[in-house]
């Protein structure tokens, strides 16, 4: 098949991975898609579990998306598969949609769902999806499906909802058909997320900052421990309900509300798990907005030293690391700054998943094969992890539409 008319120039990789998509819509539905939508996973540089609580996260797109072709259909019902699943399944995209299983279904239900909601005329869909994400790898796999599909449907209804809106309805999809309270971070960042940037944002308002990243001198360094997790069926939620209880005992809005020396002074009214949670998530805050300083100065081996506390404080306060995570951020500080490591950490909801580490741009290669190397055959582990660097890449968009 010869490549499609694509209507905006992608990068090599992404309009690789498009016309392969355009390819097996092809062979699947017999005609060309009408649409192409492409949505990026992501890496929280730093601020995990702080989202839901009101904090500050720091993420930026990564250079893999979730990449959708799709077309209208005069069948009766939506036809939708998965390269990755092997799967499909169909639906009525007008009938009243409910959660049931939980999978990839449901996060593409709960999509349409969202439109069904802004009174949308939907129309009967057949999509191929085609995600560069990796599941369970703890770069929201999920989040950049959920805008991936959002953003197509944004065009196929002829409905602009803006891009807040976007993030927060898919937001809703992943908490009310998929069954995880996650906040609102995954989904904004693969909504906003700018070239060569960072985004600074602020959970409570939704307010934000993109924070130029300059690569020249390091890398980002993505170690997936091929350890995956399910944070639905995790200790994620319990988690969550353990900040609300905290709120509900000191009668505040949120952890955000909190600073180091009114938890301290008040550690008797909590239990221990939940002193520790809080102490986290007030911890954490301070890290990001500190990391995002150093971001901007360029002073690596500051914010690395903050990458390698946050890593601290997510095993021990929290306690959403496991033994593949730690092991991994472990060899990272064995090769340790005379090595290029300024620092590492999990990244994610934790549970599996994977690590990134701010490295010295030219020995980003041999640190990313010494780590997997010393991780691949360590005993402790059965997993074998895969490695690779990126740079903070652009969020959300149609690569090729309708042309009027």
């Amino acid at each position: 098949m010869k490549e499609i008319d694509l209507t905006v120039d992608p990068t090599r990789e992404l309009a690789a991975q498009a016309n392969q998509t355009a390819a097996m819509f092809v062979e699947r539905f017999g005609a060309e898609p009408t649409w192409i939508a492409a949505a990026p996973g992501r890496v929280n540089l730093i601020g995990d579990h702080v989202d839901y609580s009101d904090g500050f996260v720091l993420p930026f797109a990564i250079e893999k998306y979730s990449v959708v072709a799709g077309a209208p259909t005069d069948e009766p019902l939506s036809t939708i598969c998965s390269v990755q699943m092997d799967a499909s399944f169909g639906f009525d995209a007008n009938s009243n949609l409910v959660p049931a299983q939980s999978g990839w279904r449901e996060y593409v239900k709960g999509v349409f769902h969202g439109f069904q909601s802004l009174d949308a005329s939907i129309p009967q869909m057949q999509m191929m999806i085609n995600s560069a994400v990796p599941v369970g790898s703890g770069l929201s796999s999920s989040a950049a499906l959920e805008v991936s599909i959002a953003t197509m449907l944004e065009s196929a209804c002829r409905l602009p909802i803006g891009k807040r809106q976007m993030a927060l309805l898919c937001q809703k999809a992943e908490n009310g058909f998929a069954k995880v309270p996650c906040g609102v971070m995954d989904q904004f960042i693969s909504v906003f997320a700018k070239q060569d940037s960072a985004l600074l944002l602020d959970c409570c308002d939704l307010s934000f900052r993109q924070i130029p990243f300059d690569l020249s001198e390091v890398a980002l360094l993505i170690i997936n421990s091929n350890m995956t997790h399910e944070l639905a069926s995790s200790q994620y939620a319990v988690r969550r309900k353990r900040c609300e209880s905290v709120c509900q005992k000191l009668k505040i809005k949120s952890l955000r509300s909190l600073d180091l020396e009114t938890l301290q002074s008040n550690r008797a009214n909590l239990d221990e798990l939940e002193f520790k949670r809080a102490k986290h998530a007030v911890t954490e805050n301070a890290r990001t907005l500190a990391f995002a300083d150093h971001l901007q100065t360029k002073d690596w081996q500051q914010a690395g030293h903050l990458m390698y506390q946050s890593h601290d404080s997510l095993r021990d306060d929290y306690e959403v690391s496991c033994l593949e995570l730690d092991l991994l951020v472990d060899l990272a500080r064995e090769v340790g700054l005379a090595g290029g490591v300024f620092g590492s950490r999990m990244t994610g909801g934790g549970f599996g998943g994977s690590t990134v580490s701010l490295v010295k741009r030219e020995l980003v290669d041999d640190i990313s094969q010494r780590i997997t190397e010393q991780y691949n055959g360590d005993s402790r582990t059965s997993h074998q992890a895969t490695a690779f660097h990126t740079h903070p890449t652009a969020g959300a968009h149609l690569i090729k539409r309708p042309q009027h």
